[in-house]
Formats: structure tokens, C-alpha cells, sequence
């Protein structure tokens, strides 16, 4: 409890608070990011091992707060973040950069979004067909857009009951036959697991009520990310306050230092070590 009263404190002195626009005291718009790589690989650990990873920088002053990150071509990224922009770049084998191009995602107004509005948690990024989802934890809504998230093709609302603003949707995979699987953060306390729904089709287009469900997170903390494996299964990237991140396979189908003048953020490329039992 004394930890959590703390965190509101500091929330509430530092910022940003929701439904507010985020402000620099001097902006600094240079399209420059440099990649460090990170220090040598550590022995194999659980499942995953660590493939190659940089540091990345930049003076942009949008620059980090990154919640989600697709690769949608090899040595090509894309990373979006919670206060509303988005980061395209690519890095090739010797870690040199290229292609920055860092701006704000679009709105359905044009305006500056808000903080609730800006708060994008997954992406979801199909190069093949040009578009991208995104999900927007604040407003309880999906996205779709262009693929270089460049404009806004289509907006649905969750379901109800709606997930709490603070603990909504958190982490997409978008599966081989076209479903979409959402993931909430923490719903509820629902004794049958951590939520989460299954749509038929595109999540942003109207169309039948996805399926809800529950898997098991109990001793893993929160997820952050998913991802769909070659098999068809998704990986889940949990977190938990105060331990390592926790890496699991669902077995169905289917933050960085900061500088005054740079901000900066880890981007690291994983395998699996071996396949999990089944």
C-alpha cells in the first residue's frame, strides 16, 4: 500500500495527468536517433535468449515512453508510445540508423490529442496489406490505420462493460486466419483469470461481439506485449514491480534514462531458446 500511495504521488507532482496535453518547455523536433549497442549477451536464461540489442537516443523531445513495437521488415521498426507519437527507423547489421522519421499519430479531429487519447498501448502492424491497429487503453477503443500510421481508417469502442481507463487493453496479436486477440492489463479479479477478447474479423470495423475470455496469469504479473509465433501459438511478455519479466507461451491456436537533452529507450531482438513443452 505504502509503495502504491507513493506512485500516486509522484504521478500526481511529475505528470502528466490524464486529459491533459502534453507540453516541452522547449521543443526539439530533430529527426536524429542513435543506436549504442547494448553490452555483451548474458547466458541462455528461460526461454528466451538475447540476440543483439541497442540503446536508443535521441533530442526529439517525443522521443520515448515506448509501449508497443512492430517489425513490419527486416531491420525496419516501428515504435509507438503513450504520449501520442510514433517512431519509424531502421537499424542494419552494424547498428547505424536510418530512416528516422518521428511525429504524431493522428487524430480524428486533427488536434493535439490529449493524454487519454494519446495513450497507446499495442500495435499491430500487416505491411502486406497496408494497414496497422492500435489500442488505445484511455478511450477504450481499436484503430486502424494506414500501415505507416499516417491516417485514421476506422475506430471501434470495446465492449461493454468497458475495462477500466488505467488497466484496459494492453497487448494484441493478430492471428494467421484474420482473429484478433486483445488483452487486457488487469480487468478485473476475476477468479477465473486475466481477460481478454477474440474477434472474429477486424476489431475496428462493426461487426459481431468478440468472444471473452480468461487465461491463467496468476504468478506472472501484467502482461505487456504479445506475439504470434510460427506454430500459430502467442507468446506473452508479462511484467511484475520489483522482478524480471516473466516470458509465456498461451498454449492456444491461434522504461528508459532519461537526459535533459536526450531521451533514450532499450530495443533488443530475442529468440526462443527451445520449443516449450506442449
Amino acid at each position: 500500500m505504502r509503495r502504491a500511495i507513493f506512485a500516486l504521488l509522484i504521478l500526481f507532482f511529475v505528470g502528466p495527468m490524464p486529459w491533459t496535453v502534453q507540453r516541452f518547455p522547449v521543443d526539439d523536433h530533430r529527426q536524429l536517433v542513435t543506436a549504442r549497442p547494448l553490452p555483451d549477451r548474458p547466458p541462455p536464461s528461460g526461454s528466451l535468449h538475447l540476440v543483439r540489442g541497442w540503446h536508443l537516443v535521441s533530442p526529439h523531445s517525443r522521443f520515448g515512453g515506448f509501449s508497443a513495437l512492430a517489425r513490419p521488415a527486416p531491420g525496419a521498426f516501428i515504435l509507438v508510445g503513450d504520449n501520442g507519437y510514433r517512431t519509424r527507423l531502421t537499424i542494419d547489421a552494424a547498428g547505424r540508423v536510418g530512416g528516422v522519421d518521428i511525429r504524431a499519430l493522428p487524430t480524428p479531429d486533427g488536434r493535439p490529442a490529449s493524454k487519454a487519447m494519446a495513450d497507446v498501448e499495442a500495435l499491430v502492424v500487416e505491411p502486406q496489406r497496408d494497414r496497422a491497429w492500435i489500442a488505445l487503453e484511455g478511450i477504450n477503443q481499436i484503430w486502424r490505420l494506414a500501415a505507416d500510421l499516417s491516417r485514421i481508417e476506422a475506430r471501434r469502442k470495446l465492449p461493454e462493460p468497458r475495462w477500466p481507463a488505467n488497466r484496459g487493453a494492453e497487448a494484441m496479436a493478430r492471428l494467421p486466419d484474420g482473429r484478433m486477440v486483445v488483452f487486457s492489463e488487469d480487468a478485473d479479479e476475476d477468479p477465473r483469470g486475466r481477460e481478454a477478447l477474440l474477434y472474429a474479423g477486424d476489431p475496428a470495423m462493426p461487426g459481431p461481439p468478440p468472444q471473452r475470455f480468461f487465461y491463467d496469469a496468476r504468478g506472472k504479473g501484467l502482461v505487456s506485449d504479445a506475439a504470434v509465433l510460427p506454430d500459430g501459438r502467442i507468446l506473452l511478455v508479462h511484467r511484475r514491480l520489483g522482478s524480471p519479466v516473466g516470458v509465456y507461451h498461451h498454449p492456444g491456436r491461434g522504461r528508459s534514462g532519461r537526459h535533459p537533452h536526450r531521451r533514450g529507450r532499450a530495443l533488443a531482438n530475442h529468440r526462443p531458446c527451445a520449443a516449450p513443452p506442449r
